[in-house]
């Protein structure tokens, strides 16, 4: 993981958020496709690497080498199997988590057939389930999915010639995470082959700026004398 601060204050898209800094989560160890995946056309064109969208830095994989790894999918060879990436964590007091997941294929609403779980210490869990063609969309606007609510998802990337995409998705943690440790993130893929797979390019985590925590704290310490 590496940490990256910045004031995240207006994200386009998304709802403004508090100050705070980030947190790249590297789960580069389950990598399983490159940009040259037989099914990502213009795949060389898409970014790689460090990179920053809507101001939240994100940690893909890949390279100037097209066949090197940059991100996970649930295509796999059990294509019927459902796929599960998970990845341990270990950052305190996580407020909001992004995500850059796109899908080869898609099924819209108003079943989910691909889930993000949020585990934290003191038994707190919290878990969303993505709708195609509202959270979730095909990476390529060709047949199958291609609108999301530009709300809580929004687009970040485009080859600019009306075919590939990228998104980020934005999940607000429940207050309860506040005072925990985020330990671990599992994406649940139950799609299939010509139907719906996951492809997940990153995980950034935004947790309170060291000045805000403090104030936070100090607040904390006033209202609790104040009690007394």
């Amino acid at each position: 993981m590496k940490l990256l601060c910045g004031a995240l204050l207006g994200v386009c898209g998304f709802a403004a958020a508090s100050m705070g800094q980030f947190v790249t989560v590297d789960f580069s160890s389950q990598f399983n496709m490159s940009r040259n995946h037989p099914y990502l056309a213009n795949g060389g064109a898409m970014p790689y690497g460090n990179q920053t969208f809507n101001g939240v830095p994100m940690a893909m994989g890949g390279d100037a080498n097209i066949d090197t790894l940059w991100a996970w999918t649930g295509l796999g060879l059990s294509q019927e199997v459902t796929q599960i990436l998970h990845v341990d964590t270990n950052i305190a007091g996580a407020r909001n988590v992004y995500s850059m997941i796109n899908t080869f294929w898609g099924q819209g609403g108003p079943n989910s057939y691909l889930s993000v779980t949020f585990n934290a210490t003191g038994g707190v869990s919290q878990t969303f389930q993505l709708l195609g063609n509202t959270d979730i969309r095909d990476y390529n606007n060709w047949v199958w999915t291609n609108t999301i609510n530009n709300t809580t998802t929004v687009e970040v990337w485009n080859i600019g010639n009306g075919q590939q995409r990228l998104d980020m998705q934005k999940f607000a943690l429940d207050s309860a995470f506040w005072n925990q440790t985020l330990t671990s993130i599992e994406i649940v893929d139950s799609g299939g082959f010509e139907f719906q797979r996951a492809i997940v390019m990153g995980l950034t985590v935004e947790v309170p700026a060291p000045a805000t925590a403090s104030l936070l704290a100090l607040t904390g310490l006033v209202a609790a004398r104040r009690r007394r």
